[in-house]
């Protein structure tokens, strides 16, 4: 319940860095999910879209600088629960391609704009490398 007092501010923060992430890679080796303008956002993530080829190579670069990306989500009927049930994958192909693309960048309220400004050079440098840009 503290919490709540600075939600507004917190929001605001994320919305921040979130409109900032998605300038910066408005052109270029990555790409961001479309938001619909009549939608106002509270940024619980920020995912980047990636060729599915150079994925797991770049997060693993990030990850060893130290930069806290993460992958969300996995689709849900590829858990063992769903598979049992007999859900297979290629039953959602769009829920699949998003996976197989998506890494989710560092975006809380105590991030700084020179960590974010770290966390967008070294994708598009790492991306750029990894597709021979």
């Amino acid at each position: 319940l503290s919490q709540l007092r600075r939600l507004d501010q917190f929001i605001a923060s994320r919305r921040h860095h979130a409109n900032a992430y998605l300038e910066a890679f408005a052109d270029g080796p990555v790409t961001t999910l479309q938001q619909r303008p009549d939608v106002e956002s509270s940024w619980h993530l920020m995912s980047v879209q990636v060729q599915p080829d150079i994925r797991g190579e770049l997060f693993r670069r990030l990850r060893a600088e130290g930069i806290g990306v993460n992958v969300h989500y996995m689709p849900i009927y590829w858990q063992p629960y769903y598979r049992r049930l007999g859900f297979l994958p290629g039953y959602c192909p769009g829920a699949e391609k998003f996976y197989h693309r998506a890494i989710s960048l560092p975006l809380h309220t105590q991030l700084t704009e020179d960590e974010r400004q770290l966390v967008v050079s070294s994708v598009i440098h790492h991306a750029e490398t990894l597709m021979g840009v």
